[in-house]
C-alpha cells in the first residue's frame, strides 16, 4: 500500500490505509472472539461435555500450569468441541453457491 501511496498520493492517503489496516484487524479479531463466544454458549448449554472436557484437560495438563500449543493433539476431546463449534458456527461467512456453466 506504501508504494501504491508513491505512485498515486490522492487516492492511497495515510486515513485510507489506516482505515484499511483497522478493517483488517477488526476482522482477524472480531471472527476469533464471536468463535470463541460461541463455543462457550455451547458448553454453557451442554452441561455434561463441560464436564468432560475439563476431566480431560485435568487429567492430561493438571491443574499446576497452563496449556500449551503443543498439548493440543494430545486433547481429542476438546479438538472435537472445537471442531463441532466451528461447523456449526463458521467464523467466515459460506461462500457462493457454485454452479456449473
Amino acid at each position: 500500500m506504501l508504494s501504491l501511496q508513491e505512485s498515486d498520493p490522492g487516492t492511497y492517503t495515510d486515513i485510507t490505509i489506516k482505515g484499511l489496516i483497522a478493517e483488517l484487524l477488526g476482522g482477524g479479531i472480531d471472527t476469533s472472539a464471536v468463535t470463541m463466544e460461541w463455543a462457550m454458549c455451547l458448553l454453557l448449554n451442554y452441561p455434561e461435555v463441560l464436564h468432560t472436557a475439563r476431566a480431560e484437560l485435568d487429567a492430561k495438563i493438571g491443574q499446576g500450569r497452563m496449556m500449551e500449543e503443543e498439548d493440543i493433539p494430545g486433547l481429542p476431546y476438546l479438538n472435537c468441541i472445537i471442531n463441532e463449534t466451528l461447523r456449526l458456527y463458521p467464523a467466515a461467512p459460506l461462500l457462493m453457491p457454485h454452479e456449473t456453466s
